[in-house]
């Protein structure tokens, strides 16, 4: 069953650029626009973007169906960017909580796990809002006014692969603030997941501030839990000389 778990929650999100700023009140089709025009040139600028870092710190707790505390695992990592698709990760500090302990991660494991960061995948929500997806899904304006706009989002047709709920945009660019989604179909197993992620402004680009999922596994003689995951990027380092780089990320090879 813990293959289903990790295919949720090695989602690495990525998210949205600019849009002309509001001055009054704009119809659905034109809000959806600004958000699409707004998501582009953040993904340009993005992939302009060389030498940069930031702290992921990791809480993750397995409960069984009573939401009893059973294993939990903590960690702290710096992640180097050479670009946007180039990563290494350092592990700084790791620990887990299991049979009622709590233990450090020995070296080696913390290792292997660095060997498999590329593995994750990576999912772009905002590309529902593109031209070519949006016939996809049904949107609604929840709200609109000076300071944000709601959007909710919902597939014309459930699959696993899509995703439902609202995105919270600001009024003046509309850069995504934060969004909570849930699955729109289930896998095999999976009872329920939500998601909710905030997001952060660096230099007029968003980039991930905290990421939380909470899920519900239950396969009958095989797997039956809670389990909550916290995400939390911070420490943020752009444009980091050349040097001091590659000094850091020629060790992580």
């Amino acid at each position: 069953m813990r293959f289903l778990v990790v295919f949720y929650l090695s989602l690495n999100i990525l998210l949205p650029l600019h849009a002309t700023p509001s001055g009054g009140d704009k119809d659905l089709s034109s809000v959806i626009n600004s958000i699409h025009q707004r998501h582009q040139e953040e993904e340009a600028r993005k992939k302009s973007l060389l030498r940069y870092s930031y702290e992921r710190r990791s809480d993750v707790k397995e409960m069984d169906e009573d939401g009893k505390l059973e294993k939990q695992h903590k960690s702290l990592q710096r992640v180097y960017h050479l670009n946007l698709k180039e990563s290494r990760t350092e592990t700084i500090s790791s620990s887990k909580f299991e049979d009622g302990k709590w233990a450090d991660v020995p070296k080696k494991e913390k290792d292997e796990k660095k060997d498999h960061k590329d593995r994750k995948v990576r999912f772009d929500f905002l590309g529902m809002f593109s031209p070519e997806s949006r016939k996809e899904y049904n949107f609604e304006l929840v709200q609109q006014n000076d300071e944000q706009i709601v959007v909710s989002v919902k597939p014309k047709e459930a699959a696993t692969e899509k995703f439902k709920g609202k995105f919270w945009f600001s009024a003046k660019d509309y850069s995504m603030m934060k969004a909570e989604l849930q699955p729109s179909e289930f896998r095999t197993g999976l009872k329920s997941m939500n998601t909710y992620i905030e997001m952060k402004q660096y230099n007029g680009v968003s980039f991930p501030a905290k990421v939380v999922n909470k899920i519900h596994v239950k396969v009958f003689l095989i797997y039956s839990g809670k389990i909550d995951q916290n995400l939390v990027f911070e420490n943020y380092k752009f444009g980091i000389d050349e040097k001091t780089f590659s000094e850091a990320y020629s060790k992580l090879k």
